[in-house]
């Protein structure tokens, strides 16, 4: 019997191998949308990042089918192929400016939420109408029974309108925590890359209560002042400081191996640019995670610092490096070799930086006591700069950590005799 879903002038062979044909295509080149290496998992404008892009896309998968359904009845095989490769044609002709970037925050969250649905629908619709023209609708019909079409397509409509605009939120808050960083850390070059992609997802977004639109413009010219310093090729003959400020300048650009190719020709002991070029390249090393090597560099640096006299500039560099070689070791769970440098750069430099280093360090180790303690000591040294963070820590201690409730005791001990200190000022 011919199939109901067929022309009844087309040949059902000719139509079916066609419509497999096109269904073929389609899903080859679903595939290849999603695996193309997009620059080091990037996607089209669109979705910016690989993982934005797959949840769009699964998440439109319920209204595709609806929709699929809906023309899928309705259509028959040739037409419904020719459907699918036009809607997936414009959707990728959509969803294809991976170079595009928004300046300024006036598109509004909708408008923003239906330009990243509209392409994933597309795309999802497209091969299930292919799907359909293929093989027919039968699998569909099976596979929603006792539902309507319109059940089907409200519910899809609501996981395509709630669960990406969520996913993306917390990708946004994610990368903005990451710039923040980056600033920190003065690497410019990954910082403006950043800001562009989160002003893609979201151009109201902003970091350290600056809007990012605003950001990136001095971005912008920092990168390209840099850019325009590096441009001459260093000589063969150059000096170690010449080495030294273009690593720098090339870490601060986000291109790390050039920085390290830089500075491997400084080497011997006991001169200040190797110390600094050590420090550098553990500070590399680190930003990249690769700890083993950053330990190395800053255990270095640290060597040199010991080997010379007793001076201020002595225990400053020491304490630099010991910061690294602490962090590093914390980083591959070695706890007892970082507890140990960071002891020794409390007695180098007892602050309220160094109290509060180790409070984040036994916070990790789930040492709650000596976290507090210290956590104490630096909000007591320097309240402008630690209350907030002091207060943050202790919080999360009494709330997730192990000695949860020795740490609630001592804070409530802590309140119970200030009130009845003040209780008993005249």
């Amino acid at each position: 019997m011919m199939d109901k879903s067929l022309p009844a002038d087309s040949p059902p062979m000719l139509s079916r191998v066609l419509t497999a044909a096109v269904a073929t295509a389609l899903i080859l080149a679903f595939v290849v949308y999603c695996s193309e290496p997009w620059n080091n998992g990037r996607a089209p404008m669109p979705y910016v990042w690989r993982d934005v892009a797959l949840v769009h896309l699964l998440a439109a998968v319920p209204l595709a089918l609806g929709l699929t359904l809906l023309f899928g009845r309705r259509l028959p095989a040739i037409p419904c192929a020719v459907l699918s490769v036009v809607i997936f044609g414009v959707s990728l002709a959509v969803s294809n400016d991976p170079d595009r970037a928004v300046d300024e925050p006036r598109t509004s969250w909708f408008a923003l939420t239906i330009f990243r649905a509209a392409p994933a629908l597309g795309i999802t619709v497209s091969i299930g109408l292919a799907c359909v023209a293929s093989i027919g609708v039968g699998w569909l019909l099976d596979l929603f029974a006792g539902w309507s079409t319109r059940a089907v397509m409200g519910m899809g409509l609501a996981v395509l309108l709630i669960v990406p605009p969520t996913y993306v939120a917390g990708r946004c808050r994610h990368d903005i925590k990451q710039i923040a960083e980056l600033l920190q850390q003065s690497r410019f070059g990954e910082a403006r890359t950043a800001c562009r992609a989160v002003l893609a997802l979201d151009p109201a977004a902003s970091v350290n209560g600056r809007p990012l639109h605003q950001v990136v413009p001095n971005l912008d010219r920092t990168v390209r002042d840099l850019e325009s310093r590096i441009a001459t090729p260093l000589p063969a003959g150059a000096t170690a400081e010449n080495r030294l400020a273009r690593g720098r300048q090339l870490a601060i650009l986000g291109r790390t191996e050039e920085a390290l190719a830089v500075l491997e020709p400084l080497t011997g002991p006991g001169f200040q640019t190797l110390v600094d070029a050590e420090i550098l390249r553990g500070t590399i090393y680190e930003n990249g995670g690769e700890w083993e090597q950053a330990a190395r560099f800053y255990q270095s640096a640290l060597s040199i610092w010991e080997a010379r006299p007793t001076t201020p500039a002595r225990n400053a560099g020491m304490v630099r490096a010991l910061t690294g070689v602490a962090y590093s070791e914390r980083k591959m769970g070695r706890y007892a070799e970082a507890e140990a440098a960071y002891r020794r750069v409390l007695d180098l430099a007892p602050t309220a930086d160094s109290h509060f280093l180790l409070a984040q360090f036994y916070e990790d180790a789930q040492q709650a006591e000596p976290a507090r303690a210290h956590a104490r000591q630096a909000m007591a040294m320097a309240p402008e700069r630690y209350q907030k963070p002091g207060t943050e820590l202790i919080n999360k201690l009494a709330t997730y950590h192990f000695g949860c409730l020795g740490v609630y005791a001592a804070e409530n001990s802590q309140t119970e005799t200030v009130e009845t200190k003040s209780v008993k000022q005249p």
